[in-house]
């Protein structure tokens, strides 16, 4: 199903010019994921994955899934998909079968006037209503436990970093501190990325700001719908590298867009001035490192996630990001599961009326594996 422009980003996203780096000392020696310098070539090693046969997610009885906008997977091997329409998280089996749902619609404790995002949390989940800024803790078995006030200012999203911390996503994407970790009890553990300067950006672009970010093994990984870079953080704060979100094809911001529609929001057609570009539609953090995925943003018919794009895995080295991996994928990069295997939601066939869920090894993997074949 394609996502519409106002839904996908709850306010669609653009960005400023230049994306500089979030405050932060830039660390020049990490352990984690240090990777040589290499060749350009050899930063981004050309993939074509068609993820073949993967589980095919059945509805039976249940309402059908109507729009996945991200994944998790608990340790049992249960799928949880965050369904933006339906306004609750569908949980299938490991054999994709429909097994129940966590919320619903509604107004009462356990239920959603929105739902932002959702995560399997320890043997819980978590999720987010944007619009009450509250963040809900559902048990294994779709029980309802407790809720929790989200302190000012407002976020759109909230992701699962480990057992102890949260992360909350700023709703804005200009302003101080927009990215934050919280501790289960609500206590703030830390604050960082800020990005004042872009409340001086042209109101067109402002307005479609929208901030990605997720965390893993004690990295935070944040990017910008609309912008052209990734930044990478550890869990304290710390900036440890920044680079192109895609140095081979790289990014056009919304800025730039906007600019080269002679300052214009909307082309003659009527579509807006960043439609048909590539953009940075999700970031994930896993055990192996830190991911992005781009696709076309279709601002006339919706842009669907399901149909994929191009997935690309990163190191680090000296300070900046290197593309380890790209991959051009026929399924959308939606989640991670608890053991830190990347998740993919595809279409099970050319009726586009079944997804599929795809578990796959980190795309440095399959390039090294690649490699060695030839």
């Amino acid at each position: 199903m394609r996502c519409n422009v106002g839904r996908l980003s709850m306010a669609i996203p653009a960005v400023v010019a230049t994306l500089a780096c979030g405050r932060g000392e830039v660390q020049s020696e990490t352990d984690w994921r240090r990777e040589p310098q290499r060749a350009a070539s050899e930063q981004a090693r050309p993939l074509t994955h068609h993820h073949g046969s993967g589980t095919t997610l059945v509805d039976d009885t249940f309402p059908i899934l109507a729009e996945p906008y991200e994944v998790s997977q608990d340790r049992a091997g249960r799928y949880f998909i965050t369904d933006l329409l339906d306004k609750d998280v569908k949980v299938y089996d490991t054999a994709g079968r429909r097994v129940g749902s966590v919320g619903r619609a509604g107004v009462a404790a356990g239920e959603f006037v929105g739902l932002g995002s959702a995560q399997v949390y320890h043997d819980s989940v978590l999720a987010l209503d944007p619009i009450r800024q509250t963040l809900s803790v559902f048990a294994s078995d779709g029980r309802f436990v407790r809720s929790l006030m989200v302190p000012p200012p407002r976020v759109s999203a909230v992701r699962v970093v480990d057992d102890s911390l949260w992360l909350l996503v700023a709703a804005t994407a200009a302003g101080p501190h927009l990215i934050r970790l919280l501790h289960p009890d609500g206590q703030v553990a830390a604050s960082f990325f800020s990005r004042p300067d872009l409340s001086r950006t042209n109101s067109f672009v402002l307005q479609h700001l929208f901030l990605l970010a997720d965390g893993s093994h004690d990295r935070v990984v944040v990017g910008l719908v609309g912008g052209d870079s990734v930044y990478v953080y550890s869990t304290r704060g710390v900036l440890l590298a920044s680079g192109s979100a895609d140095p081979v094809l790289p990014l056009r911001s919304y800025a730039t867009l906007l600019e080269g529609n002679a300052g214009r929001p909307r082309h003659r057609d009527g579509s807006w001035y960043f439609d048909g570009a590539r953009v940075l539609f999700k970031v994930v953090a896993s055990r192996e490192g830190v991911h992005a995925f781009v696709a076309p943003y279709d601002t006339q018919k919706g842009t669907d996630l399901a149909e994929g794009g191009t997935v690309l895995s990163f190191g680090i080295a000296g300070g900046s990001l290197r593309v380890t991996a790209r991959m051009e994928s026929d399924a959308g990069l939606l989640g991670r599961s608890a053991v830190g295997s990347l998740l993919y939601v595809g279409y099970a066939d050319s009726t586009h009326r079944r997804y599929e869920v795809h578990s796959a090894a980190p795309i440095s993997t399959m390039a090294e594996r690649a490699g060695r074949a030839r």
